[in-house]
């Protein structure tokens, strides 16, 4: 039993690398932006991009996306993962308004930060005028990995006029996984408990 303990440590740090990826922004929390759109009868609020909703549905409090506040084409969102991920893609969808066709996003940019206050742009792209108009999603694929806590969409431009917005933004991920050494020294951690055991 000792040596299966020992091994299945070893085993599970090994693992890690492998790990599966998911998307890890769902339910997080969005910490800054630049506001949203409040009709007073309905609102429009920033954390339904990361609710797990879409296709411009729901109701007057509860709708699955964000719009910019009124005649504001521009603006952005920031999602705190709680820690750090090292992420591989986006998935995006943007909105239309359900019937109305004015609002949404059309060029964008997606910067990635470790702290909060440091951010390094990892995406820049427009959603076509099909995909705004069919909600069709979008796929953004990093070149290279990215680890990241902070994900901060910004929208430069918009469709429609009235505002921007966006239904959805998934974080494709897994957790990081931490360095060479450090996972050397979590080896031999393991390996030194398990010659303790054995005496």
């Amino acid at each position: 039993m000792k040596i299966l303990f020992s091994s299945a440590l070893i085993a599970g740090l090994a693992a890690v690398s492998f790990a599966a990826d998911t998307n890890v922004a769902l339910g997080k929390s969005v910490i800054a932006s630049s506001g949203y759109y409040n009709a007073g009868s309905e609102v429009f609020e920033t954390p339904n991009i990361v609710d797990g909703n879409v296709g411009d549905t729901g109701t007057g409090y509860d709708w699955s996306f964000w719009l910019t506040p009124q005649g504001q084409n521009t603006g952005y969102a920031t999602v705190d993962l709680g820690g750090l991920f090292t992420l591989s893609s986006f998935d995006l969808q943007d909105t239309h308004n359900r019937g109305h066709y004015d609002r949404g996003t059309k060029d964008y940019h997606i910067d990635l930060s470790t702290d909060g206050v440091n951010f390094t742009t990892a995406v820049t792209d427009s959603f076509t005028q099909s995909e705004w108009s069919n909600l069709t999603w979008k796929t953004n694929t990093l070149t290279t990995p990215v680890t990241a806590r902070y994900v901060k969409f910004v929208i430069d431009s918009g469709y429609g006029g009235a505002s921007a917005g966006i239904n959805e933004l998934r974080a494709m991920g897994h957790e990081a996984v931490p360095e060479p050494a450090s996972m050397a020294a979590l080896a031999l951690g393991a390996l030194g408990l398990l010659k303790r055991r054995r005496r």
